[in-house]
């Protein structure tokens, strides 16, 4: 069933039959339930699961959440699912802001998938292989439908290797602004710092 409904949302992505349906969403909130949802998993394989997010985040922001769930849901997962030991990373940095919208980037680390497996991760079908999961679960389609779910919000996925092993992926999307916050904005902006908390 989950192969058939994967078939099917990924048809939908390449005729363009997908949109996007916006909600007000608690941005940082947000991600923080999408942690705590894998933390067991994470604890079961003897990995610490981070989040860490900018100080002057706004919080809230119009965005198509299951969506942008679902982008994160299969990257996180696919993170812990390659990583054998250390730590997955979840990063929400603000990148931009104006008058009406919000630019966030956000950004998955891991040390799970090697560098000469990049090059296939998002194609259709394709499970990477390691020595120690020679038979990952789920349909191959999970990255093909990220990196769709990403362009349907007008942004790019990038993938990079870490110098110390293993890979990030990043996108950025921009955010309408709740009207109530608009206002605050100039303050916001002026006092941004580079500042990350741990969640």
């Amino acid at each position: 069933m989950n192969l058939v409904n994967d078939i099917l949302d990924l048809e939908k992505i390449e005729n363009k039959k997908m949109e996007l349906l916006e909600n007000e969403v608690r941005l940082v909130t947000f991600v923080r339930n999408i942690q705590k949802q894998f933390q067991s998993l994470a604890k079961n394989k003897g990995l610490d699961l981070r989040y860490y997010h900018d100080e002057h985040i706004l919080e809230l922001g119009n965005v198509d959440d299951l969506k942008l769930g679902r982008i994160l849901n299969n990257l996180i997962g696919n993170a812990i699912k390659f990583t054998d030991a250390g730590h997955v990373s979840i990063y929400l940095t603000m990148v931009k802001l104006s008058d009406e919208e919000v630019r966030l980037c956000f950004k998955i680390e891991d040390t799970g998938i090697p560098e000469h497996l990049h090059s296939l991760v998002f194609d259709k079908f394709h499970q990477v292989q390691q020595a120690t999961y020679r038979q990952q679960q789920g349909t191959g389609l999970g990255l093909s439908i990220t990196k769709g779910l990403v362009d349907l919000f007008k942004s790019k996925i990038i993938l990079k290797s870490k110098i110390e092993g293993g890979t990030s992926f990043e996108f950025l999307i921009d955010f309408k602004m709740v009207n109530s916050l608009q206002g605050d904005v100039n303050q916001r902006f002026n006092s941004i710092k580079c500042r990350f908390f741990l969640s």
